[in-house]
């Protein structure tokens, strides 16, 4: 995080397998996940760190480089398919009254 937050680079968020694994390799994590901008981080007194990013696209990992501190990879930008039929719309519709409610 420190290093996209000073660099202005992005980060790419994906998911581990095992979240019980506290030190994730390369084969541990899944390979499509979200490219995205760090907005803010906040260290609080407990020693937590909250983060608010915006999620930029979807990607897919192609090459991951190690080392003792973080991982850099290389991503693959994935398209998105948007496929609308009446029950999305209406989903769509649904989910929108009830956030504005």
């Amino acid at each position: 995080l420190e290093v996209s937050v000073t660099s202005g680079k992005q980060v790419f968020f994906v998911a581990q397998k095992d979240p019980k694994n506290e030190d994730p390799k390369a084969q541990d994590i899944y390979n499509v996940g979200t490219v995205a901008n760090i907005l803010q981080v906040l260290k609080l007194p407990d020693g937590t760190i909250k983060v608010l990013a915006e999620g930029i696209s979807r990607g897919r990992l192609m090459h991951l480089s190690e080392n003792e501190a973080l991982f850099m990879s290389e991503i693959e930008i994935l398209e998105d398919i948007i496929h609308r039929d009446n029950e999305c719309e209406a989903l769509i519709r649904f989910l929108l009254n009830k956030f504005e409610d």
